[in-house]
């Protein structure tokens, strides 16, 4: 099985196939229990726990993206100086 990429919050990525970038809301290695400190607008993910996703909001700059689950493998990092409107990646 590939290794799963540990994001953290505020990390930016592209998620496959999107033009915008993306922010990092909650990191992948995170606890089942949810905390206290998740957003409110997070979407629900039912009964699935400690799977590999990724909480990230669209478009990375501002808070008023949209929240959204993505799988961890169509999460890809940004390289620092990275912007939006970046390359789609293959």
């Amino acid at each position: 099985m590939p290794r799963v990429r540990r994001y953290e919050p505020g990390d930016v990525v592209l998620v496959r196939g999107e033009p915008l970038n993306s922010s990092v809301v909650m990191p992948t290695h995170r606890a089942c229990q949810v905390s206290d400190n998740v957003p409110p607008d997070v979407p629900d993910l039912g009964p699935v726990c400690c799977v590999p996703v990724v909480l990230v909001r669209t478009p990375a700059s501002g808070e008023g993206g949209k929240l959204r689950w993505v799988e961890n493998s169509d999460a890809i990092p940004v390289p620092a100086g990275g912007s939006e409107g970046s390359p789609v990646p293959p």
